[in-house]
């Protein structure tokens, strides 16, 4: 579709657009068109008689019928006044909430009280008793929706929602930047990128007002502000953590993630939210690394972190086995088809009728997404449970764990960088997600372990991948990499 026919399609939808978008969207939709071609046919002659759940479920870890075992109360020094400094400094928060009083009330055990006391933050995409997520649109945007099951699962443990987390609107990019609420600010480096979409609960925690916090993850918001941050960052299995009350992007690749300075922090929130633990993580895993697409062009300093990374895991005693890793490049275009089309559905009422809620970027990615089709979508649906069951034959029926970068380039500067600077804004968000994004299109587990620093002092860190409710082995290795 040239550009002439893609302005004429979305007058026709009662959007009127500039000659520079109508081109950027034919653009898109060419390479879309090509790529969905060329994928189909290489994929032409495979077949799946399950569904993408039977497909996870069977190749997936058990997961036990036990209930969780009450723990000790985990300190943690919770300062009001310095999340107010550090508000200041970094632009981390939407809101704080006023929670002084109940931080320092004696809590007896909840339900459970495996968090009972605790602090934490969460990204502003979750529904709260009497609150509404701004979802990062600060033109009276409120997303409406049931409360988060998530929220109201930390409430009954006993931790304590301290603020809501700055974000890229919508979720729709990967960078932190934000028209309505500021740039997050990475602590490490404040002229670069923090990452995104789930910046500002990565830096809460990367600076230490909050021992943990949520985010959301539909193509690495979790994973990549906290690689960037030098923190754990968790995206769950597929199906794993369900919550109505969470603002979606693309229902069928979004989950709640984690955040947590600590691994042993993360486990524990991570064991409420899911309320089973798995099998697995007793034994040494075996490791498979693709020297082909999750490992190529990776900037010099990366590579020696994820050297690192290989060299700790070998002196544990794990086997390091070469993979191939199916086309990263295949794979993110087919992520991108789903969450395009997903996107459009949900917010295609609000783009005609309140275009202010819409900043420059987002709008840019749902004029595509308008015209992606449902026919490249049922496709990439229908390619779905077929390439997860060959990555889980292929390469998990040699390996237990994958690993590769969480970002193959190093932080990059923004200082000065409008999110309305599209092309340099969304190519930034698209290098981010490489590496990331395939990985919620297959559902797999997947967890950012800091690592190391770049030549510039931002933190570096390695994406441990597992099989589906594979989550105790990721964190075993994790605890092990960065035991010293």
């Amino acid at each position: 579709m040239d550009s002439i026919a893609v302005e004429a399609a979305l007058r026709r939808m009662g959007l009127q657009v500039t000659a520079a978008e109508a081109i950027a969207v034919g653009n898109d939709l060419k390479r879309i068109a090509a790529g969905m071609q060329s994928i189909v046919r290489t994929w032409a002659d495979a077949s799946v008689v399950a569904s993408f759940e039977d497909v996870l479920a069977r190749f997936g870890r058990r997961r036990s019928d036990g209930t969780q075992t009450p723990q000790p109360a985990i300190p943690f020094p919770f300062s009001p006044e310095r999340v107010s400094s550090v508000q200041r400094s970094t632009n981390a928060f939407i809101e704080i909430f006023d929670t002084a009083a109940a931080l320092q009330t004696p809590h007896a055990p909840a339900d459970d009280g495996n968090l009972r006391g605790l602090p934490f933050a969460y990204k502003d995409v979750f529904v709260a008793p009497g609150r509404l997520p701004t979802c990062g649109v600060g033109t009276g945007y409120r997303w409406q929706g049931p409360e988060s099951t998530v929220l109201a699962r930390l409430r009954t443990s006993g931790a304590i929602a301290v603020g809501a987390t700055n974000l890229d609107p919508h979720s729709y990019m990967a960078i932190g930047l934000n028209r309505d609420f500021g740039r997050v600010i990475n602590p490490d480096g404040p002229a670069f990128s923090v990452g995104g979409s789930s910046s500002g609960s990565a830096v809460a925690v990367a600076v230490g007002v909050v021992p943990f916090a949520l985010g959301s993850d539909t193509g690495g918001s979790v994973r990549i502000p906290a690689s960037l941050c030098g923190i754990y960052g968790l995206k769950p299995s597929h199906g794993l953590i369900v919550d109505p009350g969470l603002a979606p992007l693309s229902p069928s690749q979004d989950t709640a993630g984690l955040l947590a300075a600590d691994i042993a922090c993360l486990e524990r929130v991570f064991h409420v939210l899911a309320g089973r633990k798995a099998c697995g993580g007793e034994t040494i895993p075996t490791i498979g690394v693709d020297l082909g697409d999750l490992c190529e062009d990776v900037d010099p300093d990366i590579g020696a972190c994820f050297d690192s990374a290989l060299d700790r895991a070998a002196g544990l005693g794990c086997q390091v086995l070469g993979i191939d890793f199916p086309d990263v490049a295949s794979l993110n275009l087919l992520a991108s088809v789903v969450t395009s089309y997903e996107a459009a559905c949900i917010n295609a009422a609000g783009l005609f009728m309140r275009p202010e809620h819409y900043p420059a970027g987002v709008r840019r990615r749902l004029l595509t997404a308008l015209l992606v089709g449902r026919a490249p979508y049922d496709q990439a649906i229908a390619l779905r449970p077929v390439l997860a069951r060959h990555v889980l034959e292929a390469v998990f029926g040699r390996v237990d764990i994958v690993l590769c970068p969480t970002l193959r380039k190093r932080a990059v500067r923004v200082d000065g960088l409008s999110e309305d600077d599209d092309n340099i804004a969304g190519a930034i968000s698209l290098e981010h997600l490489r590496l990331t994004r395939p990985i919620n299109y297959l559902g797999l587990p997947a967890l950012s372990v800091p690592i190391g620093r770049d030549q510039n002092g931002i933190p570096v860190g390695v994406q441990l991948i597992g099989r589906p409710n594979g989550e105790e082995e990721l964190f075993a290795l994790a605890k092990h990499l960065n035991r010293h």
